[in-house]
């Protein structure tokens, strides 16, 4: 499990990449907290007690969470703006608290 920090400014982690962005609500609203990027379903059972509520599933072959939610389109496909690159299926579960989980 890798444990970042995200900035909002809209209550939400950007995910996305070139080609499309979604916004996943925190339901908390702005501020900076915690997304726990987990590498597969078997360690996010067997290492956290870390739950969350399932906002959304996202798939694609290359994909960034971003270290703000409101970015400009010119700033996407700059590194500095991602925390993480993501490849494949994914779970994003909100903590109630602001913070995120991916698996």
């Amino acid at each position: 499990m890798r444990q970042l920090k995200y900035s909002c400014d809209g209550g939400s982690i950007l995910v996305g990449n070139e080609n499309f962005q979604l916004q996943v609500l925190n339901s908390v609203g702005d501020g900076e907290y915690n997304v726990y990027v987990f590498d597969s379903l078997a360690e996010y059972y067997h290492q956290s007690k870390i739950r969350g509520e399932l906002r959304c599933t996202i798939s694609a072959d290359c994909m960034w969470l971003f270290k703000y939610d409101c970015i400009t389109d010119s700033d996407i496909c700059d590194p500095v703006n991602h925390l993480v690159e993501l490849s494949g299926k994914h779970c994003i579960e909100i903590m109630g608290n602001g913070d995120i989980v991916v698996i």
